[in-house]
């Protein structure tokens, strides 16, 4: 019997709401067949983790006996999977019946480009001419440096302490974007130089040093400034933390004293009171910070800073 499989979803980021109906192959597939077998391991592996990226799905079937080509493995996911043509989880493959847009945890899956500086690209051409491949373990392990010029990869997939410590931190955003998923602008642009800074530690020829030393310059400028920035929020917040008590004192104090006082006592035209504010070029920092780099800052202090120019 045959099986009329529908065409592969290749779906717009933008479209809000995806309704796709599961292909019930069990009806049309004779357990115990080949074809049986691979479609349950593709299947199975889409139970283990809802997004998966081709290469690293194939190199799990492999380790599992199950050898298959571009175009037959293609047959087995667009029975159990669909994908997007754009945005974070670009060309990877999404469990039917899963959107990764509406689950925060799926931050984890989110695509992360390497791609190659062009004077380095030798090594890619020589790499490809000769056939030769890599395993994705050891890829996604950085022990060794990409053939192509451009490699895709899923953060949760990347061995390395630092990127997995921060894809996993509280959200500072409340939706999935075009752009940049869930996470930050910054944030992606800190994991890029990352990933950046690792590969190019382990290229095997002489050539990459500078852009190494480039690379990880800008990775610890980064690193630095927005550790300084949320520093100045956190001081600024407690400051206006410490003004209103301190206020609330004084009301309390202004009550019980004396109603003879000197008129002109409180007209210093001096500007008393605007030690407690922040100079401009900290307000500036914070609110570019705020609007750019989606830092959570409460409202009231954001009226704090711009009720104080």
């Amino acid at each position: 019997m045959q099986m009329d499989i529908e065409p592969c979803l290749a779906i717009d980021f933008n479209i809000k709401d995806i309704l796709i109906v599961n292909v019930n192959w069990e009806k049309f597939i004779a357990e115990g067949t080949k074809e049986w077998k691979y479609q349950m391991a593709v299947c199975d592996l889409f139970n283990e983790r809802p997004v998966w990226i081709r290469q690293s799905l194939s190199e799990h079937l492999s380790n599992k006996g199950l050898s298959l080509g571009e175009n037959s493995i293609k047959r087995f996911l667009f029975r159990a999977a669909y994908y997007f043509l754009n945005g974070p989880y670009r060309r990877f493959w999404i469990r039917k019946g899963y959107d990764p847009r509406k689950d925060p945890e799926s931050r984890i899956y989110q695509r992360m480009d390497f791609r190659v500086p062009p004077p380095l690209r030798s090594y890619c051409d020589s790499g490809i001419a000769s056939g030769l491949k890599h395993k994705w373990d050891d890829l996604c392990g950085f022990r060794v440096f990409p053939y192509k010029c451009q490699t895709s990869f899923q953060l949760f997939e990347l061995v390395d302490d630092y990127i997995q410590q921060e894809i996993k931190k509280p959200l500072t955003q409340t939706s999935c974007t075009l752009a940049t998923g869930w996470f930050s602008q910054h944030i992606l642009e800190i994991l890029r130089l990352r990933v950046k800074v690792r590969f190019l530690s382990v290229y095997p020829n002489p050539g990459a040093e500078s852009f190494l030393k480039s690379a990880s310059l800008h990775l610890e400028k980064l690193k630095r400034t927005i550790n300084v920035i949320k520093e100045k929020i956190v001081n600024k917040e407690n400051e206006m933390s410490n003004d209103e008590d301190d206020d609330m004192e004084d009301d309390i104090e202004d009550e019980n004293a004396d109603e003879d006082f000197d008129a002109y006592e409180g007209l210093d035209m001096g500007g008393v009171g605007n030690d407690a504010l922040p100079d401009s070029s900290c307000i500036l920092d914070i609110i570019t910070v705020f609007f750019f780099f989606n830092l959570n800052i409460s409202i009231k202090y954001l009226h704090f800073l711009m009720n104080s120019y």
